[in-house]
């Protein structure tokens, strides 16, 4: 949706404000009921419509290794429970197009987008647009996507590999067992109600103070272009 759509939007519904948030909330309503926002935007009441969470996936989409199978699975277990949410698959690689299919099959292309490849700022803006990560992964080596989610201010949902045990725990996430779809279904379910108690400066001055050797310093600002930036964490090839 470009700028003018957007405005043309909050015009109609008298909806008055620019700030991020607001606008990828009028972004995934559109998606989800093209038709008629009213319901979604001013409530059946009037009271309010409803905060839908968005997740993030990040991988190379090697299925063995990456779960996101799995993932899609515990995706659509959320959706069967009646819980709300917009998930952002993000990479690409050698099973992409089955996992495309696979979610096709599961019925979750109201929920989910697989973006493809997105490279720097633009992969920077996408990540840090949602609101948890979510690692599905068999096994990992360093697990490096976990501290560039955090890095991005999202509190994160992972299985137990690589580094994760070292690196998450109840201030940052959840961790779940591997091979374990119900345990994975359920934490992104908690994660669902809770992500809003994280705060997001408080995830990106955690990894500044336990992975980097720079002074510590606010890095997070709108303005702020991370392709530019000396600071900038390097989102690795996952």
């Amino acid at each position: 949706m470009d700028t003018q759509q957007l405005q043309t939007l909050k015009n109609r519904y008298d909806i008055i404000g620019n700030d991020q948030a607001l606008n990828r909330a009028l972004e995934i309503a559109v998606a989800v009921a093209p038709t008629d926002l009213t319901v979604l935007i001013t409530g059946e009441s009037g009271v309010g419509k409803e905060n839908i969470p968005k997740i993030i996936h990040v991988s190379c989409f090697e299925d063995k290794s990456k779960n996101i199978t799995g993932l899609l699975h515990s995706l659509k277990a959320l959706k069967d429970n009646g819980i709300n949410y917009q998930a952002s698959l993000i990479g690409d690689g050698m099973d992409f197009v089955e996992m495309c299919k696979c979610s096709e099959q599961l019925k979750l292309n109201d929920r989910v987008r697989f973006t493809g490849v997105l490279e720097g700022q633009e992969l920077f803006d996408e990540i840090a647009s949602g609101d948890f990560f979510v690692l599905s992964s068999n096994y990992e080596t360093a697990s490096i996507v976990v501290i560039e989610a955090l890095m991005c201010g999202l509190p994160v949902v992972s299985t137990k590999v690589g580094c994760v045990p070292d690196i998450i725990n109840e201030n940052n996430g959840i961790v779940v067992p591997v091979h374990d779809e119900n345990a994975l279904t359920e934490a992104m379910a908690q994660m669902c109600e809770k992500y809003k108690n994280y705060d997001a400066q408080s995830l990106r001055d955690a990894v500044i103070d336990n992975y980097s050797k720079r002074p510590k310093r606010n890095l997070w600002n709108s303005d702020c272009d991370w392709n530019k930036s000396s600071n900038c964490i390097r989102f690795s090839k996952w």
